[in-house]
């Protein structure tokens, strides 16, 4: 009769066990847009428990490249979050780790997803469009320069740069080609470091766009629309 009744006693506690789960939902996004400024993204998570897991009983952290990061509760402890920050990256490994007890009997502990997924930060827009006022100046040469700054790496080079026309109407063609690039290339950009490639104009009145390839992998090439002209504000 014993052995019955230690029978009947396990199986309840393992039914009860079996019952005591907690699962963690992802509501961290995809990715965000890199801001170097503040380099604070959101990480979040919801959190479902059975009736018998108690919601004081858990607890949720966050495991971002390898560094743990406890989560703040709602008051309900259902949505946890909490802001990681992060630079020159651009990306981060992101995974939950759930932590509860049942009951005062046992503990138990589990990571959400089964493997870290990679959350992405983009480069923001780089220059899209310079104007340099040519009005005053020497009628045998017209210079200025295109800022550009990138955040999403360490170091990024600026491997190589030319000029190309709006298009291939003659008029357009013939005012990108009064236009050269006078850096020598290539130029490295360090994170959030603003760099400066030279351009110049034998003409006053020109057009074209300046084109760059780096090496990094947010803005592998870029466009900026470039025109040199009179009596115009410059901007950068």
């Amino acid at each position: 009769m014993g052995g019955i009744l230690r029978l009947a006693s396990v199986l309840a506690c393992a039914l009860c066990l079996s019952a005591c789960d907690v699962n963690v939902h992802d509501q961290t996004p995809d990715g965000y847009q890199a801001d170097h400024r503040l380099g604070m993204y959101e990480v979040k998570a919801s959190v479902e428990r059975d009736a018998m897991v108690g919601p004081g009983s858990v607890f949720v952290s966050a495991i971002i490249d390898d560094h743990a990061i406890p989560l703040e509760a709602d008051r309900d402890r259902q949505q946890w979050q909490a802001l990681y920050a992060v630079r020159c990256h651009s990306s981060f490994q992101l995974q939950y780790r759930a932590v509860w007890s049942i009951q005062s009997i046992t503990t138990r502990a589990k990571l959400f997803p089964d493997q870290p997924r990679t959350v992405h930060l983009a480069e923001p827009p780089l220059t899209q469009d310079v104007l340099i006022d040519t009005s005053g100046k020497s009628a045998k040469d017209w210079s200025g320069v295109v800022h550009y700054q990138f955040v999403t790496a360490d170091n990024t080079e600026i491997k190589a740069s030319h000029i190309e026309p709006f298009s291939q109407d003659p008029a357009d063609v013939q005012a990108a080609a009064a236009i050269s690039v006078t850096s020598a290339m290539p130029l490295t950009a360090p994170c959030a470091t603003p760099v400066d490639v030279a351009v110049s104009s034998k003409a006053q009145n020109a057009h074209g766009f300046l084109v760059i390839e780096t090496n990094n992998p947010s803005a592998l090439t870029w466009r900026t629309k470039l025109e040199f002209a009179p009596g115009v504000a410059a901007r950068h």
